[in-house]
């Protein structure tokens, strides 16, 4: 008997899957209670164009999130920490600090791929996830707010 799963379940299927189960496992314990229904042409017909439009707004969104690329890459955030005499700053650029000002820019789910927080000063390229397969880099400028 061919189902359309609506939820994981474990051993059977992932939602959205579509497969042959046994009829009395589909009847008894599938249906019964909501994992599964009946993968009926027009359910069969219902669940295509629903990944198609899940596929165009997959794409869709891609491609604001290639947008959004472009255009942090060319815009640089600049930070200001305080900076001792002897090269050296008390502070530093953190993943954290680089997320919240990318929210600020309404670029909020994104990832900051930084290994180890920015003590130097300058400008520094960091790699950020939009997820979805879209990565890109922006560059962080570190300046002293002031010399103690």
């Amino acid at each position: 008997m061919r189902v359309i799963f609506l939820t994981d379940v474990r051993g059977a299927g992932r939602k959205g899957d579509v497969k042959d189960v046994r009829e009395g496992y589909a009847r008894n314990f599938l249906i019964p209670r909501g994992l599964a229904k009946l993968g009926t042409p027009e359910a069969l017909k219902q669940k295509e164009k629903e990944d198609a439009l899940a596929k165009a707004a997959s794409v869709e969104r891609i491609t604001q999130l290639r947008n959004k690329v472009i255009d942090l890459e060319n815009t640089t955030l600049v930070f200001k920490r305080k900076f001792s005499g002897k090269g050296g700053f008390f502070g530093s650029v953190s993943k954290n600090d680089i997320e919240t000002e990318l929210a600020k820019r309404d670029l909020e789910g994104v990832t900051v791929l930084l290994e180890k927080p920015i003590k130097t000063e300058g400008k520094h390229s960091v790699k950020i996830d939009f997820g979805e397969g879209v990565r890109g880099e922006i560059t962080i400028s570190l300046l002293p707010e002031e010399k103690i």
